[in-house]
């Protein structure tokens, strides 16, 4: 997410909150704010997902190339090399 989307989309947030909050009665300001905060960690833990396990087509560089497999299974040798 780019700072402008960023920015164009939390702005509207803040307005909302700031200025909508006094007029709504506290118990949708709190639905409010649940489900801002739901969505928040939804967001949180779908990005967590990418990171950890998208490999983003690099497979063949990691394993093929850099063997980074052998060098994780060998770790305790120093890594990828003689046995």
């Amino acid at each position: 997410m780019t700072l402008k989307n960023t920015i164009l989309y939390f702005v509207p947030v803040l307005l909302g909150i700031f200025i909508g909050a006094p007029v709504m009665n506290r118990t949708a300001a709190q639905q409010a704010t649940d489900t801002a905060a739901n969505n928040a960690v939804s967001m949180f833990n779908t990005g967590r997902q990418i990171f950890r396990f998208d490999t983003f087509g690099d497979q063949a560089f990691w394993g093929g190339q850099l063997k980074l497999h052998q060098a994780i299974e060998r770790r305790a040798q120093g890594g990828v090399g003689p046995v």
